[in-house]
């Protein structure tokens, strides 16, 4: 009996609302569209309904409330049903709850406890509950039922009887005994693999045999090669004695010549160093005296050059002081003729400038007179208006004038230089905007883009939502395995069914489970091993690409996919292939063991593929909320780059504006002040042709002209006399001054005290002198170069000598070197022969012994001798590949090997050391 009812966000219930229902019939009453029937649908809902159709939804996230006015939508939808059984059904209350959250997570729970689907179908059959029941009957199914067919009905009587969850219990174990079945033809398959791999392994015990018999064979061979090197060490010992005698002897005659040659190659090299440095001595002992000789020549001719020189000098000064004192009487003489022509010029100057001024002022009074005489004719009645309106014209364009030079007018320049800096602001702004729009436009299909791209991952992600009754609280093994890209259907298809399998400790563990319901169960296993090389070429282990695996899961995993391998296609492959797992990326996998292609099985591949569409929408969100961003900004900074742009477009609006108005202000300011000059010039001409007033009585204008014209003619004619009187002046006065000048010169050369003549008889005599030791230093410098060539030739015997010398010394080194050489590589061939006679036993002092007979039989010799044997050609081999600390520490280069040995011939090649095998690289 249904007791009470939640229902929170299914549907038309965004609120939380409590039902309670009391015994007998309950009947719920309200309009059309009020919500009646989605209170059944949520109780069907509850009860474990599946399909929904059933609930009038397209698909199972539309149950969820989706909003309304004012209402965001719900992220969750729970319904919780109580019932309350009758006496012999169970518990008193029985609750049954089911939730979905819109990321597609769904669950159950049973009286309190998260539960699976199965779990709760079972409970509510106990009580003749569930979706197949006829608990709820909904409008139209009673005429379904009635006209259902006897199958269909045949199952409605088997819920109503309650022999529906004993059938399925049937049924659940029916497919556990089918995985029985598969797992019984797995273990066949296993069986006749392990068969086919004893008789491989069988094969391989044979060979081991006869590994131990050969093994045994090479112990005597190396027994008998330890007996033959002994041998041989003692022959070559005794031939390494003689040899390295011979050398000795061959190496102290080398060294003997050697120090001869040495000590006549340094005799002759002293003789020639001696007689090389008397030569330098002798050459620089002639250039010396040659550069004596050249220096005292010179100095010689330099002093009898000066001496001349001096002599010529003197002479032309007495000269240059007769001719400055006869200048110097002739030059007083014409300065005082000079000085007395300057006085009468001065004179006649001044004179004439009188005249001239008496002239100017007559001329003046007379100018004067006419020109009164003119304005009291011409000017006595109209002379007062028009100086009036002349005077009031120069005062109106005076005023004028300074009103524009004073009050100061635009600075063009300025407004100009702003303009040019408002219209390039204008045009950088206007690329900013149009950059900024290029980026708001790229953010906004960027974010169209990506929320296209959520939308689709949403909707993919919603559409792969697990529809399976998995209990919540179990544990099974595909939790928590993750793996790569696109792989989920491969890796499904490997596991199968198994993946679902819940994980338990043992087997009694496991038959509960299976007991429960579960198709598989997954019991506590060793770790197994992985297969060793894939079964066809291109095959990829199929364990690489899981990327992530629980521990409790791991052995299981291992095992199951221990021999698992993706392929592209399993079409043509061959038919001898051992038994395996072989998987596409599209979920098929063959068994070649079996032959059998199955497909993905199980809802786990599909689980998987949600969770990475959950990831891949989440990821998508977050971009898109990324992109809604950069929208943001770009559209922000897109509205900053216009405001700008506008602002800098009314600026460089109003800079234009203010530069033509600037412009138009400075040309009116150029016509007004233009105009005002002209008035002012005109007023003073005006003012200037008007003159002052006349005043006084008329006079005689013919006589005044008279008057004029003869003081005009009186002043022309003082002006000329004056001006050729101060040129007169002027040019006596240059003269004068250029006879000033000449006489103190020629006074400054006359009183120059004359210098005394220098005795130049000391300068000759020693010039003398260093002539007369340069020609006696002469035959000297031949006789040095004589003996500087003599020696040359000494030094060229020398030479040869030396060389000759130096030639015996290095083919005395080079017998030395090759003797050495010689004997080093006898010292080294005498310490191997030594060394490979300790090894076999042989003293250094013994005669050789005769070839002992060569056998296999091991019965000829003794255990403790074939040891002794054995250990002596080891220590030969480590001392043949390691030389001893004497060889590794000396100096001396070892010399080549020679291509054969005496004793390689017996030796196996892997026991000789490379430079001792039969064939040299």
């Amino acid at each position: 009996m249904l007791r009470r009812l939640r229902i929170k966000g299914f549907k038309s219930f965004a609120d939380p609302v409590d039902l309670e229902f009391g015994p007998g019939i309950n009947v719920i009453v309200g309009p059309n569209g009020s919500g009646k029937s989605n209170i059944s649908e949520a109780i069907a809902w509850a009860l474990g309904e599946q399909r929904s159709g059933k609930l009038r939804a397209p698909a199972m996230q539309d149950v969820l409330f989706s909003g309304g006015d004012g209402r965001q939508p719900v992220g969750l939808a729970e319904v919780v049903v109580t019932l309350e059984g009758a006496p012999g059904e169970g518990p008193a209350e029985m609750g049954v709850s089911r939730r979905l959250t819109r990321a597609g997570e769904s669950g159950y729970r049973l009286n309190g406890g998260n539960a699976r689907l199965v779990d709760v179908l079972d409970a509510l059959s106990t009580r003749g509950l569930g979706p197949q029941s006829l608990s709820i009957i909904r409008q139209g199914q009673v005429e379904a039922i009635c006209q259902s067919k006897p199958v269909a009905l045949r199952g409605i009587l088997d819920e109503a009887a309650g022999t529906g969850l004993p059938k399925r219990r049937r049924h659940r174990a029916e497919l556990r005994l089918k995985h029985v079945d598969d797992h019984l033809a797995r273990a066949r398959d296993l069986a006749n693999e392990l068969a086919s791999r004893a008789r491989s392994l069988e094969r391989q015990a044979r060979a081991a045999e006869r590994a131990a018999e050969v093994e045994r064979e090479l112990d005597e061979a190396r027994e008998a090669l330890a007996r033959a090197r002994a041998v041989s060490a003692a022959r070559e010992l005794a031939a390494a004695r003689d040899d390295r005698s011979a050398r000795s002897a061959a190496v102290a005659t080398a060294r003997e010549g050697l120090d001869a040659a040495r000590a006549a190659a340094q005799q002759m090299a002293a003789e020639r160093q001696q007689v090389v440095s008397e030569r330098e001595a002798a050459m620089q002992s002639a250039s010396r005296i040659r550069g004596v000789a050249e220096r005292l020549s010179g100095r010689a001719e330099v002093a009898e050059g000066r001496v001349s020189a001096a002599a010529e000098e003197a002479e032309r000064r007495r000269e240059r002081r007769r001719e400055a004192q006869e200048a110097l009487v002739a030059a007083e003489s014409a300065a005082r003729d000079a000085e007395q022509a300057v006085e009468r010029a001065e004179r006649d100057a001044r004179a004439a400038s009188e005249r001239l001024e008496q002239a100017e002022q007559a001329d003046a009074a007379a100018t004067a007179a006419l020109e009164a005489a003119r304005d009291h004719r011409r000017l006595a009645e109209r002379d007062a208006q028009e100086r009036a309106a002349a005077e009031a014209r120069i005062v109106r364009a005076t005023e004028a004038l300074s009103d524009l030079d004073g009050v100061g007018g635009p600075d063009l320049e300025r407004i100009d230089r702003r303009a040019g800096i408002s219209r390039a602001r204008r045009e950088r702004d206007a690329e900013a905007r149009a950059a900024a729009s290029r980026g708001a436009e790229a953010a906004r299909s960027a974010r169209e883009g990506a929320a296209s791209r959520s939308a689709r991952l949403a909707a993919e992600a919603a559409a792969l939502a697990p529809t399976d009754d998995r209990h919540a609280d179990a544990v099974v093994l595909g939790d928590g395995i993750e793996v790569q890209d696109g792989m989920e259907r491969a890796v499904a298809a490997a596991l199968g069914e198994l993946a679902d399998a819940p994980l338990v400790a043992s087997v009694r563990e496991g038959a509960q489970a299976l007991e429960d319901g579960a198709s598989a169960a997954a019991v506590a296993r060793p770790a197994a091993a992985a297969s060793p090389a894939p079964p066809i070429p291109g095959a990829r282990r199929l364990g690489d690409l899981v990327t992530a695996c629980p521990d409790r899961a791991r052995p299981w995993l291992d095992g199951l996919l221990a021999d698992a391998w993706l392929v592209p296609s399993v079409d043509g492959l061959p038919h001898d292939l051992r038994p395996c797992v072989l998987v596409t990326a599209d979920g098929l996998a063959f068994r070649p063991g079996t032959g059998m292609l199955t497909g993905v099985r199980g809802p786990w591949a599909g689980r998987a593929l949600h969770r990475r569409a959950i990831e891949a929408a989440e990821q998508a969100s977050a971009r898109l909320a990324h992109a809604e961003d950069a929208e943001s900004s770009a559209v922000a900074a897109e509205r900053r780059a216009e405001a700008r742009a506008r602002a800098s477009t009314r600026c460089a609006e109003r800079s234009d504006a203010a530069l033509q108005s600037a412009r138009a202000e400075d040309r009116r300011r150029a016509a007004a002040r233009a105009e005002a000059v002209a008035a002012l010039d005109a007023a003073r001409a005006e003012m200037t042709r008007l003159g002052s007033a006349p005043d006084g009585a008329p006079v005689d204008i013919d006589a005044a002209e008279q008057a004029a014209r003869a003081a005009r003619d009186a002043r022309d004619a003082a002006r000329e006399a004056s001006r050729l009187a101060e040129a007169g002046a002027t040019q006596e006065r240059a003269r004068h001054a250029d006879i000033v000048a000449r006489r103190a010169r020629a006074r400054a050369e006359a009183e120059a005290p004359e210098a005394p003549m220098a005795d130049h008889s000391v300068v000759i005599a020693a010039a003398r002198a260093m002539e007369q030791v340069a020609a006696a230093l002469a035959p000297r410098a031949d006789e040095v170069d004589e003996r500087s060539r003599a020696l040359a030739a000494t030094i060229m015997e020398l030479a040869s000598t030396v060389a000759a010398a130096e030639q015996a010394r290095e083919a005395a080194e080079a017998a030395l070197a090759a003797a050495g050489d010689a004997e080093r590589a006898a010292e080294i061939a005498l310490a191997v022969a030594g060394e490979r006679a300790r090894e076999a036993g042989v003293a250094e002092d013994a005669p050789a012994p005769p070839p002992p007979r060569m056998t296999r039989s091991p019965s000829t010799t003794s255990p403790s001798a074939s040891r002794h044997l054995q250990c002596g050609a080891r220590a030969w081999v480590r001392s043949i590949r390691s030389p001893p600390r004497s060889a590794r520490s000396s100096p001396i280069v070892r010399p080549r090997p020679p291509s054969r040995s005496p004793t390689s011939s017996s030796l196996p090649r892997h026991c000789v050391p490379r430079w001792l095998s039969s064939t040299p690289r």
